[in-house]
């Protein structure tokens, strides 16, 4: 399947979102300026993990979760969660990870929250349980707002799933994902 999804993918140059996403119908938009901004082994991981959106189906999947008019707020939990469920596939390429991608354990700063869920779990887990946070914990105070970058948690393109403004690395996490701290 993931072979396929990717021969078959489509891509296009979209300036000034400052990320790379991939659309519901197989387009994977990239932004010139995030591509200067990467090396190779960081781009492979975001082509890959963009291709896991569609080989997952997270597009139909956050549809049948959220319905035909999500909120702003649906979109972007369902987009960090579906990141996280890809993050867990993606362990052993962990090194190459871009520093503003989210992982277990990250604060997010645009929802205020730490992402401290348990590991290896699909996006609709991930999605129940970030919601609940967001109904539960209070929000931190999240200072100003990061730029729009690449990760999981990122400004989509259009046509892409949502996004989630940066994450930033509230503890450290080694390439085998355990806890750096």
């Amino acid at each position: 399947e993931f072979r396929r999804v990717l021969f078959r993918s489509k891509q296009k140059e979209v300036q000034g979102t400052g990320t790379m996403g991939v659309s519901k119908h197989g387009t994977i938009f990239w932004d010139p300026d995030f591509v200067e901004a990467h090396d190779v082994g960081q781009l492979t991981y975001t082509v890959l993990h963009e291709t896991l959106h569609l080989v997952y189906r997270h597009h139909s999947r956050f549809r049948a979760a959220c319905g035909d008019s999500p909120t702003a707020l649906q979109s972007l939990v369902w987009n960090l969660a579906a990141d996280l469920a890809i993050e867990q596939t993606m362990e052993c390429m962990r090194h190459l990870r871009p520093p503003s991608a989210a992982f277990l354990g990250c604060f997010v700063p645009s929802l205020g929250i730490a992402l401290d869920l348990p590991p290896n779990q699909d996006a609709e887990c991930y999605y129940g349980l970030i919601m609940r946070l967001l109904r539960t914990q209070p929000p931190q105070p999240t200072g100003p707002s990061p730029q729009p970058s690449r990760g999981r948690g990122r400004t989509r393109p259009p046509g892409g799933a949502g996004g989630s403004g940066s994450p930033s690395r509230r503890r450290s996490q080694s390439s085998d994902g355990r806890d750096g701290s």
